[in-house]
């Protein structure tokens, strides 16, 4: 069963809950921005260099999540262990990652859920206007 850790890593200044604005998968890494619901000019981009996987989904169609992990509402962005998703991966690619380490993160947003598989930890950028 997987376990959900707030991402120690936050910068500060992170609000308490963003909505999707833009997911982009460049050459160069995955890209999510996000703005503050409260104040709009406020962004909050989150930028994985190294992306195995993705997976957006609208929250309201993640009530597994909500009913059965500890997932606290004002919290953006979460680090993933024991993760059925990285399990799943492994088993769909046939292995040929294994040995590679992976990490799982779990941005949640007031409109979606994003699981990124990532070989290194995300850049997140806060901007305010």
């Amino acid at each position: 069963m997987s376990v959900y850790k707030t991402y120690n890593r936050e910068p500060d200044g992170l609000p308490d809950s963003v909505k999707s604005w833009k997911l982009y998968d460049s050459g160069k890494g995955l890209y999510f921005t996000t703005y503050d619901i409260n104040n709009c000019d406020n962004m909050v981009e989150f930028f994985f260099e190294s992306t195995l996987a993705y997976l957006c989904i609208d929250e309201s169609n993640r009530l597994e999540l909500w009913d059965n992990y500890d997932i606290e509402r004002d919290k953006i962005i979460y680090e993933v262990y024991e993760s059925s998703f990285l399990s799943d991966f492994h088993r769909s690619s046939k292995f040929i990652h294994e040995g590679l380490e992976i990490f799982h993160f779990l941005v949640i947003t007031t409109d979606d859920c994003v699981d990124i598989l990532s070989t290194c930890h995300p850049i997140i950028t806060v901007t305010k206007k």
